[in-house]
């Protein structure tokens, strides 16, 4: 599956370079579903989060994603308990952000 992740100049050539770093995770728009990495099947919801100045990159990533039925925040007292050998990906309910999750 295509997914687009937005960010900053600097962290797209980073990102380019290096690969994701988990320890940058949640640096600028937060952590909404968990620690790991936040992608969009929409490229302008990609575009959103990079910004005026930002770059989208794009990637084909093979997911086993679980599809959540309502949203969910850090804040919230449910908690969203993943089985991590069925599943490596969350997706919101709007089906626009994919989080690619990192098991500690």
């Amino acid at each position: 599956m295509i997914l687009y992740h937005g960010t900053s100049d600097l962290n797209a050539l980073s990102i380019l370079k290096n690969g994701f770093d988990i320890n940058k995770s949640g640096s600028c728009w937060g952590n909404t579903y968990g620690k790991g990495i936040y992608f969009s099947p929409n490229y302008n919801t990609a575009k959103f989060y990079a910004g005026d100045n930002g770059i989208v990159l794009s990637f084909d990533i093979k997911i086993n994603p679980i599809y959540l039925k309502k949203d969910y925040s850090p804040s919230s007292k449910k908690k969203i308990k993943i089985d991590e050998n069925l599943y490596n990906c969350i997706v919101n309910k709007n089906n626009d952000e994919y989080l690619i999750l990192y098991f500690i």
